[in-house]
């Protein structure tokens, strides 16, 4: 056991790191939020790297890649986990795109306020001023799946979100990479989504998605689909 002291990771701050290695190839593992780094031939040169500077991601694998948020919206607020992937992936380089805060220059909003006057609509029989409104909100988002190099779903089975069902099976049919958790747990996935993608990319928490995504970023878990078509880091 090594027992030279070792700063804080400069990522998330926090003291769980230790070195690893294989062979002649070492570096240190940030066992809080996955980082890794930097390269070395021994542990102690590694943790002597490591002390020396600030470590960065601009190495890690999703670097510079896109993921499209896909959940709950109009009968669940879900702004809640969205921030929380934002907080957790943001800072490692990966666009995150929001669909309660859209990227695009001609654009809809799609936040709390708005779909409050869509619903005093409905009420009065405006159905022509939803359905004017709502028909760029769904051609926005559908083409966020198409921009994104994978997909972050969360659900909760039990309350209906047409927007997100639709989503969902667009990614699937682009055959998208999909990290799906599902409320309460992967056993209240829903059937049909059982026979949709295979069942080890569902995850019981939103908590589960985020540190899979970081190991993979990380290069601790290898990307095992071919739904995976990540570009070279200079064109993306």
């Amino acid at each position: 056991m090594n027992n030279q002291k070792m700063r804080f990771c400069s990522f998330c701050h926090s003291s769980q790191v230790e070195p690893v290695g294989l062979a002649d190839v070492w570096g240190v593992l940030c066992n809080n939020c996955f980082s890794v780094g930097p390269e070395a031939t021994s542990a102690e040169e590694a943790i002597e790297k490591w002390n020396a500077g600030t470590y960065d991601l601009t190495d890690n694998l999703l670097r510079g890649t896109k993921a499209y948020m896909i959940g709950h919206m109009e009968f669940i607020n879900g702004q809640g986990w969205r921030n929380r992937v934002k907080q957790e992936l943001g800072p490692r380089g990966i666009t995150l795109f929001d669909p309660y805060v859209k990227p695009f220059i001609d654009d809809v909003d799609e936040d709390d306020a708005v779909r409050a006057q869509l619903k005093v609509w409905m009420n009065e029989g405006g159905y022509d001023k939803v359905t004017e409104r709502m028909k760029p909100v769904r051609g926005f988002d559908l083409r966020l799946c198409d921009l994104s190099d994978f997909i972050i779903a969360h659900i909760t089975p039990e309350v209906a979100s047409w927007g997100t069902a639709e989503e969902f099976v667009t990614s699937v049919r682009m055959k998208k990479p999909i990290f799906l958790s599902v409320a309460g747990g992967k056993k209240k996935t829903p059937l049909w989504i059982m026979g949709m993608i295979p069942h080890k990319y569902i995850y019981d928490s939103i908590e589960e998605s985020i540190n899979m995504i970081k190991k993979i970023d990380a290069g601790l878990v290898k990307i095992d689909s071919d739904r995976w078509k990540l570009l070279k880091p200079e064109y993306r």
